[in-house]
């Protein structure tokens, strides 16, 4: 399992605002949905905008995590 951050998303990342990290973050909530429904064999949708909880899940923009790095 992955964070779902590209390369270049991690390799900014130190140098990523806290808005630009909260965007990025929301991506990734979207880029695991997709994946689930690829996973589940359904056909795609357009994901819906992460909620709130999905994003702290992730943990809080500026502070490290226990993911990848």
């Amino acid at each position: 399992m992955g964070c779902e951050r590209t390369i270049d998303e991690i390799t900014r990342w130190s140098r990523m605002d806290n808005d630009t990290k909260l965007a990025v973050l929301q991506d990734v909530v979207a880029r695991k949905r997709a994946a689930k429904l690829n996973n589940d064999q359904q056909s795609p949708i357009t994901p819906s905008k992460p909620s709130k909880s999905d994003i702290t899940a992730l943990g809080v923009p500026g502070k490290r995590s226990t993911g990848c790095e």
